[in-house]
């Protein structure tokens, strides 16, 4: 395209220009969009544009509505919110309230999809805020936990690193084994390095040809885990050592250990829940004892065994599948049953694992426990248990993991752990509750506190409960009703302890009895004979006792009163004033021979009181010894919830009194 403008004026040439440029379509006023559509339709021959259709934002998942289901005692203790794997419109067994207050669940952590579901379907919120019901979290700090209320729950018990840490967890059961050799014999032989150094090089002399495990001592997935043959010459200078399992049961050839879901849902009294599902974990090669540096055939965590190529995901979905790299707790026990094995006794076995590990630690977190709060209700801790079986079907223990792996890498993880969160949730019994109200209550609790009108806050004293055996005050009466109420809601866990026909075998191991342990224990002894256990938890704990109940209560109060005077007769004698051992104005020479004559009548004056204090002391002895018998016969034969409620206040484990013991000093004079 030329343009001449030697001969035209500089408008005229602007105009030309102009003109020229609308016809070939260079300057066109139009938008591009609607040039784009003429052409289109001039040109016959070409077919038109297809539209392509812009994905849609996801929409939110519909939040579910809050249902309440209410306690075995609806009048003293409140309703909990009920979780279900799936939203129905109608809830059999539960309620609708018109107003509920809101129920908050914060996750510091990280997201994780089971949590977040089974909340969103009961109509919980998140939040990242303090003010929450529920949060799940790594372990916390000790402060935190003096500033949640009783409706609040963690999903972390203090000190749990006693249990988590491989250090810490073979220190306790180690003591355990001092103590009782052959029932804490499911620990292969460990030693903490570096303190135990010299004891792992003497026991490596001795036995030359074993193999050991290297593992870190807080460590996690299957890190710097390695099988080592020659210890002595590769000594770590750090973390645990243990002896390997080298005969550990096979299936198809490959090695396995089991993932034991387990609730401790209180420390003191100690209860504990086990999920009857679990998982399976395999190896992703044969096993072989050649090669020792091959991870894939000696360890079976699943973050080890997915980066392998042969790994295996179950994505059926199918509970009974026996193909795969994952099984289900329920596709062993068929296996188990297909090969002639009786899976029960394994099973029994692992649950004696799994409480004797437990009660060794009970005493320190419980002790942890009470230091940060009075309320043994707002923790409770998710364990996973791994365990090995060798060849003789024999379980051992390898760790607890305080914070499971709660990821969902295929369908069959889904539905075993989204069923376990969701049994979970309805075990714990979480409440909504009105915040607002509760300030109200503590703003009012300070009011009478600063005006001297509260009143006198609840003892637990032994002493006050054997003047008046017929009281229970409030921590006892809300231990039993949670009791029941968890077991009113177990789902898919069963009880581990106390279990009415096995807590007995245990109750050795305990450090200490403490009282609310041996108060639940009777109670799970005493329930069996009741059918109906709501109106027998009326009678018992929020109903007066009758006549015949209350003498023999007060037959129970004589005796204590008896031993309550001897007791102080005994603080009498041991307040008397010591004999003086220098006598002013006599004689030197004469005081050796006085004072002595004064010690010997002493003595035997001590002696003719120390027989009176044991006789004393005896006699109560036995009589503690016939009133236990006694008891012990009533609550074999219980006839009435009057009876029950005098065994379980009762019968309650004493120490006798210190025997005093009588000690005079002598000062040696210089003559």
């Amino acid at each position: 395209m030329s343009i001449e403008t030697s001969s035209l004026p500089r408008v005229t040439v602007i105009d030309q220009a102009r003109n020229q440029l609308l016809n070939s379509n260079m300057l066109n006023p139009k938008s591009e969009a609607e040039r784009t559509n003429e052409e289109a339709k001039s040109e016959i021959d070409v077919p038109s544009v297809q539209k392509v259709a812009v994905p849609k934002p996801k929409s939110k998942k519909k939040r579910g509505a809050q249902y309440h289901k209410p306690s075995i005692c609806p009048n003293h203790r409140p309703a909990s919110l009920i979780f279900t794997t799936d939203v129905p419109s109608e809830y059999p067994n539960g309620f609708k309230p018109p107003s509920p207050p809101k129920f908050f669940y914060n996750l510091s952590s990280h997201n994780i999809n089971c949590i977040k579901n089974a909340m969103r379907k009961a109509g919980a919120r998140r939040t990242h805020s303090d003010d929450y019901n529920f949060l799940w979290a790594k372990t916390q700090p000790n402060s935190l936990y003096k500033l949640l209320n009783r409706f609040q729950r963690i999903n972390h018990f203090p000190s749990m690193f006693e249990l988590g840490r491989k250090d810490r967890m073979y220190k306790n059961i180690s003591k355990q084994q001092r103590i009782f050799p052959h029932d804490y014999d499911f620990v292969p032989k460990t030693f903490v390095l570096p303190s135990e150094e010299r004891f792992l090089r003497s026991y490596a002399i001795d036995n030359p040809g074993k193999c050991f495990i290297y593992k870190p001592a807080a460590s996690a997935c299957g890190r710097n885990i390695r099988v080592v043959k020659n210890i002595i010459n590769k000594m770590p200078s750090k973390g645990v050592v243990s002896e390997y399992i080298s005969n550990p049961k096979l299936i198809n050839g490959y090695k396995f250990d089991l993932r034991i879901y387990v609730v401790m849902t209180s420390v003191l009294p100690l209860r504990v829940y086990i999920f009857e599902n679990g998982l399976v974990r395999f190896a992703t090669k044969k096993y072989s004892k050649a090669k020792l540096n091959s991870r894939y055939a000696h360890l079976t965590n699943f973050s080890i065994n997915k980066k392998n190529s042969s790994f295996v995901s179950n994505d059926d979905g199918d509970m009974m599948s026996q193909e795969g790299s994952k099984w289900s707790l329920r596709a062993l026990r068929k296996y188990w049953e297909d090969h002639g094995w009786d899976f029960n006794i394994l099973w029994e076995d692992i649950k004696a694992v799994i409480i004797k590990t437990l009660i060794s630690v009970q005493s320190s977190v419980a002790n942890a426990t009470r230091m940060v709060s009075q309320n043994t209700n707002m923790c409770f801790d998710l364990l996973g248990f791994d365990v090995l079986i060798d060849r003789n079907n024999k379980p051992w223990l390898i760790e607890v993991n305080t914070m499971p792996s709660l990821s969902s890498s295929s369908k069959l993880d889904k539905l075993i752990k989204t069923k376990l969160i969701t049994d979970m949730y309805n075990l714990l019994w979480l409440v909504p509750y009105s915040r607002k109200a509760l300030q109200r209550e503590h703003e009012d609790i300070q009011h009478m506190r600063i005006l001297g009108t509260s009143p006198p806050p609840e003892s637990n004293s032994i002493l006050e409960k054997r003047m008046k055996p017929q009281m229970l005050n409030k921590t006892e009466k809300q231990l039993i009703l949670e009791l029941e109420d968890e077991w009113n809601n177990l789902g898919g866990f069963e009880v581990l302890f106390p279990h009415p026909d096995t807590y007995h075998l245990f109750t050795r191991f305990f450090e200490t009895h403490s009282h609310f342990n041996e108060l639940i224990w009777k109670w799970v002894d005493a329930r069996s004979k009741y059918n109906d256990i709501p109106n027998t938890l009326e009678s018992i704990l929020y109903r007066p006792v009758s006549s015949a109940s209350t003498r023999s209560l007060s037959r129970c109060s004589s005796r204590s009163s008896s031993r309550l005077g001897s007791r102080e007769s005994l603080d009498k004698v041991k307040k008397k004033p010591r004999p003086r051992t220098s006598q002013p104005g006599i004689p030197r020479r004469n005081r050796t021979t006085k004072v002595s004559m004064n010690l010997r009548s002493q003595s035997s004056l001590g002696n003719r009181t120390r027989s009176r204090i044991h006789d004393s002391i005896d006699s109560s002895e036995n009589e503690d010894v016939e009133m236990n018998k006694s008891i012990i016969s009533k609550t074999n034969n219980i006839q009435s919830t009057e009876d029950l409620l005098v065994s379980l206040t009762t019968n309650i484990r004493r120490k006798p009194p210190k025997r005093l013991t009588f000690t005079t000093k002598i000062h040696k004079s210089k003559c």
